[in-house]
């Protein structure tokens, strides 16, 4: 973020797969495939029932051309990027421009070459780390609903680009994906405030932890760093990372009731 006057600079929202869900070439590689497999107008039923005995080779398709567009054919850089290329621009355009910017990341490893990008620019950034928290067993049975209603969207109207082409990951290692992103985050909320280190590879100067169990705009936890250096402050600065760390353990993996279970998401 380089300024605080969000309505008069509003964010400006940095999501790759936002290019590949409206591309023209994978739309249509996934309408062609979800028909085979599926027919022309599929039921809620006949999806999940697909979605339950999908096996590597489904998870293997939706791969392939997710990342062939992404890497290589997608955006009109066929051979040149694909939408990699064009977000690559995207981003560097913005940054450069001194906008405020919304990077959505999944949080697997700690941001060092996005915050140096955005310092390089000479643009004065502020560094923000946004993180919704939301129990395991919550995310897995709103990726299972969220799947079938995209699909069925999609399906119904193909042209419609506000429906996204639908993605499937592999996610029957999900477990292990979300205790190694909550590692990760638990790093990036002990870095926010300190200088750059080899542990802090990025300055973080704010960051604020949100309740993805409740709806509502306003974080739970507002981690910034004191103004002065009385020790209290201090103290009370360290003690709401603490909180905030605790906060985010409770999305750690664990075994799910059965009506919870699922391996999709979009």
């Amino acid at each position: 973020m380089r300024t605080n006057q969000l309505t008069v600079n509003p964010p400006q929202m940095l999501l790759i797969d936002d290019l590949v869900e409206k591309d023209a070439g994978y739309r249509k590689n996934i309408l062609e495939y979800l028909t085979q497999q599926l027919g022309s107008a599929p039921t809620k039923a006949a999806v999940d029932q697909w979605l339950a005995s999908a096996d590597q080779a489904v998870y293997d398709t939706f791969a392939k051309n997710y990342f062939g567009c992404r890497r290589d054919w997608g955006c009109n850089r066929n051979g040149t990027g694909g939408c990699s290329a064009l977000f690559d621009e995207i981003v560097e355009h913005s940054l450069t421009a001194g906008k405020n910017v919304i990077w959505e990341q999944t949080g697997k490893k700690y941001p060092t070459d996005d915050i140096a990008q955005a310092v390089a620019t000479g643009q004065n950034y502020t560094i923000v780390v946004g993180v919704n928290a939301l129990d395991f067993c919550d995310l897995k049975q709103r990726n299972a609903k969220r799947a079938t209603s995209s699909i069925m969207k999609f399906m119904n109207e193909p042209e419609n680009l506000d429906h996204p082409a639908p993605r499937l990951p592999d996610l029957r290692e999900l477990n292990k994906m979300v205790d190694n992103i909550i590692g990760s985050l638990t790093k990036i909320i002990d870095c926010v405030g300190k200088p750059q280190s080899e542990i802090c590879t990025g300055k973080i100067d704010e960051l604020y932890v949100f309740d993805n169990e409740h709806f509502g705009f306003l974080p739970s936890l507002k981690i910034i760093p004191p103004t002065i250096t009385d020790p209290s402050a201090l103290s009370a600065f360290e003690e709401l990372k603490k909180q905030a760390i605790k906060m985010i353990g409770f999305m750690k993996s664990r075994n799910c009731p059965t009506s919870a279970a699922s391996e999709f998401i979009i």
